[in-house]
């Protein structure tokens, strides 16, 4: 079998903290001897994942048996699966996030080079992944439900703070689910399906949020404080609007505060 020297567009971060851990691995088991130093062997988990190389190929390149790959790649999996964290750990940190990517796969979408937070690294092309936990804002709902218990009033604005906090540190343009809807024009699309009936639940909560508020036209009241919400989330990303947050606050109050007087009229 020839060899040739290649490259892996991996970072070197990844191949220095799976070295780190291996080495820990060896100790732990008090390994002597090995064939290939931590370093060298993360290189073949690497490379097989990254690019799909098979064992007969690493063991070549590497010099070594390919009994000897499989192992070594069996095992720095192994150590990389031991940091996981457990089912009820990684369901504790997804009550705390907007939504949850659980696998990978790719519905694809239309976007240019530069737009990096889109591109599959493994498909080699721009996506978007449909596979969710939309708990979106439904965290923020409990939230505000359980801080002003009984008072439907106060978890409305209550709401918009919250989504007002995370402003400055939102990582999508805008709504998370705008830009696929506006790339997916075909309403029959299965993602369009998803982002629809995640739009339509969270209205329902907000709209039933607004009738417990006593508010007169509960419909029209959300379908304004929603479409403020996602303009503040637009805004933000485009430097349109200054202070978003404390704005979106203020709007949404007057909207509660207007609604609440059409009662009294």
């Amino acid at each position: 079998m020839l060899v040739y020297p290649s490259g892996l567009d991996v970072a070197s971060s990844a191949l220095r903290f799976l070295s780190a851990r291996l080495r820990e691995h060896r100790r732990g088991f008090g390994t002597r001897w090995r064939r290939l130093s931590a370093g060298r062997q993360a290189m073949f988990p690497l490379a097989h994942l990254r690019n799909g190389h098979p064992y007969v190929q690493l063991a070549a390149g590497f010099g070594v048996g390919t009994s000897t790959a499989y192992r070594y790649v069996t095992e720095a999996v192994e150590v990389l699966a031991a940091l996981a964290p457990t089912f009820a750990e990684a369901v504790r940190a997804a009550s705390m996030k907007a939504f949850v990517l659980l696998d990978g796969t790719l519905l694809p979408i239309d976007r240019i080079a530069a737009d990096r937070p889109f591109c599959s690294g493994k498909h080699k092309r721009h996506g978007m992944n449909v596979q969710i936990v939309a708990a979106d804002y439904q965290a923020a709902f409990d939230r505000v439900e359980a801080e002003y218990p009984g008072r439907p009033g106060e978890q409305i604005p209550g709401l918009a703070r919250f989504i007002a906090e995370g402003l400055p540190a939102i990582s999508h343009r805008g709504c998370p689910f705008i830009n696929p809807i506006a790339e997916l024009p075909d309403r029959s699309h299965p993602a369009r399906q998803v982002i629809e009936k995640h739009k339509a639940h969270q209205a329902r909560r907000l709209v039933g949020m607004c009738a417990e508020a006593g508010l007169p036209d509960p419909e029209h009241a959300a379908a304004a404080i929603t479409s403020v919400v996602e303009g503040a989330q637009v805004s933000t990303q485009n430097g349109s609007i200054d202070q978003a947050g404390d704005r979106l606050v203020r709007i949404v109050e007057g909207i509660v505060d207007r609604h609440r007087s059409w009662l009294g009229a």
